[in-house]
């Protein structure tokens, strides 16, 4: 797969996006919408970035400090990151019980279970961007 320049793997209710990529990754497009993503490691965002032009990834219970991490990262290097579909889909980001200012790779049991079950069931979205100052950041 080493000439792979788009991946679609939305809907497939992924808790984790972490592949051996080839490196460097000719990735133009990532589509990895309405999963049950929770983490994505800066090892994976640098592997894909080379070429990446759009990453697609709404509808995910994104930690929130992920979340915040991969908006600066996409504003960093000029990649789309299409935020009316992350409006428009009720993009979630949810708070770890512990260190919830970190993206750190996590198990379920330190997830909120509030947001999860929510998340999970009804996929009942909480509207982040509500909530963000004039930088992008969570208030």
């Amino acid at each position: 797969l080493r000439n792979l320049t788009f991946l679609n793997m939305a809907g497939n209710k992924l808790k984790s996006f972490d592949f051996n990529f080839h490196t460097p990754s000719k990735l133009m497009s990532v589509v990895i919408e309405n999963n049950n993503i929770t983490y994505i490691s800066d090892e994976i965002l640098d592997v894909i970035r080379p070429k990446l032009s759009k990453f697609t990834i709404a509808d995910n219970p994104l930690q929130c400090a992920c979340l915040d991490k991969i908006v600066k990262w996409s504003d960093a290097f000029d990649i789309t990151l299409p935020q009316r579909e992350l409006q428009q889909s009720g993009s979630v980001c949810i708070y770890p019980k512990t260190k919830p200012d970190q993206c750190l790779e996590r198990g379920d049991d330190d997830l909120q279970d509030e947001f999860w079950v929510s998340f999970e069931r009804e996929r009942t979205p909480i509207h982040v961007f509500d909530y963000l100052d004039e930088e992008g950041l969570y208030l």
